[in-house]
Parts: structure tokens; sequence; C-alpha cells
């Protein structure tokens, strides 16, 4: 059976003004295998991304879901693994993300904030939320 330890490793729920890359999560494969992400859902509170047939995600490799790939990559032109248009938009005040397997079994979940112990830098001033260990909660 495939490892199923994929992880939400960073979040821009606003960007700033200076670079417009719209809502996006970046989600990390720390194992040491391929993991075929065909039909996993990214969801958050309204709205869910299904993972197109035939994604892999390789060992130690990121990928980025993103609002609108053409902002995100207008903003971010060296990142070359991102999928999308996904229909969200991420809560300014902090909500509840989730990222489920083929067979709808929860893999990871993040509630994020913007009240300590949350950085309040990463409300629109060109800073994300990004885990610091991926050992670590």
């Amino acid at each position: 059976a495939q490892k199923r330890n994929l992880l939400f490793n960073e979040i821009n729920f606003k960007s700033s003004p200076q670079k417009p890359s719209g809502d996006w999560v970046e989600i990390y494969n720390p194992g040491d295998s391929l993991i075929d992400m065909t039909n996993w859902k990214y969801k958050d509170a309204k709205n869910s991304y299904k993972f197109p047939v035939g994604y892999i995600l390789k060992p130690n490799e990121y990928v980025v879901v993103a609002e609108d790939t053409a902002k995100f990559k207008s903003a971010h032109p060296y990142v070359k693994n991102v999928v999308g248009n996904a229909d969200f938009g991420l809560s300014g005040s902090g909500e509840y993300i989730l990222l489920f397997d083929n067979i709808e079994q929860q893999v990871d979940s993040v509630h994020y904030n913007i009240v300590d112990p949350w950085p309040i830098n990463a409300a629109g001033t060109g800073h994300t939320l990004e885990l610091k260990d991926h050992i670590l909660d």
C-alpha cells in the first residue's frame, strides 16, 4: 500500500497588493514513494478541488493548488508544479482546510487562523503561513 503522508506545507489566504497571486495552498510529499493523487480532493469550508487523473507527486516534491493558475504563475514564475484553477477562496479570518485521498480518507487537515499563535503578517503583507518542520504539527 502506498504511504498517505502528504501534508499542507504552506497557505496563502491573502496576497499582498504588490504580488497578487490569488489564494493557494501548497502540499508536500515528505515520503520516499510516488503518490498517485488521481481523484484526491482538497476541501475548504465551501469548495473543493479534485486532482486530475494520472497526477503523480514524487518524493520530496511540492504541488501548489491555486485558485487562479495564471495569477499564481505571474506572481511566482519560478514555481512549476501548479494545478488549478481551483474553485475556492480562502477565508481572510481563518478556516479549516482538508486533504482526502481517492477513497475519501482524510490525509491531512489544518485549521489556520489570524490570531496568536498564528503570525499576523500572513494577512496581506506578502507573507504566507508555512510549516516550519514537516515532522511537527
